[in-house]
C-alpha cells in the first residue's frame, strides 16, 4: 500500500520489548524502529527490579542525531513489587509538549528512519533488570 496522506488507517501493529541490565551501563540502547511509512508509539510500559530508583532517558534519533525527549525515574521494584506501580513513560506529566491522540494520551510520532533509543544515567545493579514494551502500529 502506498503512504497514506490524510486519513491514517495502521498497517499493523509495531511493538517492542528490550530489558535494560547492568551489563549495558549508561549506553544508549536500541528500542524502538519505526516503519517505513511512519508509526505512532501510543505507550511505553516500564518496570524493574532493581533495587534502587533509576533515571530513565528517552532518545527520538534522526538523521544520526539521538535527540533527548525526556527522563523518567524509575522506582525500586516499580511494577514488580506488588507495590509500587508500573510507569507509563509517554505521560504528560514528565513529557509535556508531546501531541495528544484523539483520547487524550501523548503519543510519539515517528518519521521512516527513525529509531527510539533509552538509557539509564547509572548503571542497572547487577543481577536486576529494567524492562520496557512500546506498542505502536506502523502507517
Amino acid at each position: 500500500m502506498a503512504k497514506q496522506f490524510s486519513l491514517f488507517l495502521p498497517k499493523g501493529a509495531n511493538n517492542s520489548s528490550i530489558t535494560l541490565q547492568n551489563a549495558d551501563g549508561t549506553a544508549l540502547k536500541l528500542f524502538y524502529t519505526a516503519g517505513a511509512d511512519d508509526s505512532d508509539v501510543d505507550s511505553i510500559i516500564v518496570t524493574s527490579n532493581d533495587t534502587a530508583a533509576r533515571i530513565l532517558v528517552l532518545y527520538v534519533t534522526r538523521g544520526g542525531v539521538d535527540y533527548i525527549i525526556g527522563t523518567i525515574t524509575v522506582g525500586a521494584g516499580a511494577g514488580t513489587d506488588g507495590f509500587n506501580f508500573s510507569l507509563d513513560l509517554l505521560n504528560p506529566i514528565n513529557f509535556q509538549g508531546l501531541p495528544i491522540n484523539n483520547v487524550g494520551k501523548p503519543y510519539l510520532r515517528l518519521k521512516a528512519g527513525d529509531t527510539v533509543k533509552v538509557a539509564v544515567t547509572t548503571a542497572v545493579t547487577a543481577a536486576k533488570t529494567i524492562y520496557l514494551s512500546a506498542f505502536g502500529q506502523d502507517y
